[in-house]
């Protein structure tokens, strides 16, 4: 015990203890900006990576984009060359389509398109799997019968569809109607123009029923001519004239 507190052993643990202390003053700024350049190359890599996921999501957008518009220029190319769609019928297919809620070009020549292709695609098939791969024991008659019922099956499946989607929109409208109504006439009652009282309800069922809000902001109102007696055609065929009455009430 004496020999440690000899003024020359204390000497040397002082000595050692403030050359350690010495070395850690000069190393850590060191340690700290290798850890700050190491979280900086982190930082670079993962902005790199971020970068090239944003650079290769925008890409494949940009090359489903394009097939999707080839493949909309084909159906309309189709279309336009066998001469399957004139005004009258264009009109028609429109109303209904705008039942199910698509609306523009694309859903038209697409919905054409399919219900001209469709029954050759379903004979094709059929035909297919009856000569070359089941090969059941039928006659040449039953066989041709089956591959006309396919084909017919192929041309109603784009209607049979069509009158689903519109049944089932037309169930959602109808769900979320009441409500609706009432909200618009609270509108109205308290001071609203017809036309903000459409646009307020297409913002609170914007969430809850997008359907009817959809059809809601679609009704475009227009002081200065005739309002409404065209406008609410779309929400007059999907709900059976209860939007043309409900405005007539509300112009009283």
């Amino acid at each position: 015990m004496e020999a440690i507190l000899e003024p020359a052993n204390i000497i040397m643990v002082v000595a050692g203890l403030g050359m350690f202390l010495t070395i850690i003053a000069f190393g850590m700024p060191v340690v700290a900006r290798d850890n700050f350049n190491s979280c900086l190359k982190a930082v670079a890599e993962r902005r790199e990576q971020l970068q090239a996921s944003a650079n290769l999501k925008k890409e494949e957008t940009m090359r489903t984009r394009l097939r999707q518009e080839q493949s909309k220029n084909f159906m309309r190319m189709v279309v336009d060359r066998f001469r399957l769609l004139n005004d009258e019928r264009a009109k028609g297919m429109r109303n209904k389509l705008a039942q199910a809620g698509l609306r523009g070009q694309g859903p038209l020549y697409t919905y054409v398109f399919f219900r001209f292709v469709g029954p050759m695609i379903a004979a094709a098939v059929v035909a297919f799997y009856i000569f070359v791969m089941a090969r059941p024991d039928w006659t040449i008659t039953v066989q041709l019968l089956v591959i006309a019922a396919a084909a017919g099956v192929g041309y109603l499946l784009p209607q049979i569809l069509l009158a689903n989607n519109i049944k089932k929109r037309q169930q959602a409208i109808t769900k979320s109607y009441p409500d609706a109504l009432d909200l618009l006439v609270i509108c109205v009652e308290a001071g609203l123009s017809v036309e903000a009282g459409f646009n307020r309800v297409a913002e609170e069922f914007d969430e809850t029923a997008p359907p009817l809000a959809e059809e809601m902001g679609l009704i475009p109102i227009d002081n200065d001519q005739n309002p409404m007696a065209h406008d609410l055609r779309p929400m007059d065929l999907i709900l059976s004239g209860c939007a043309m009455r409900l405005f007539q009430a509300l112009q009283q």
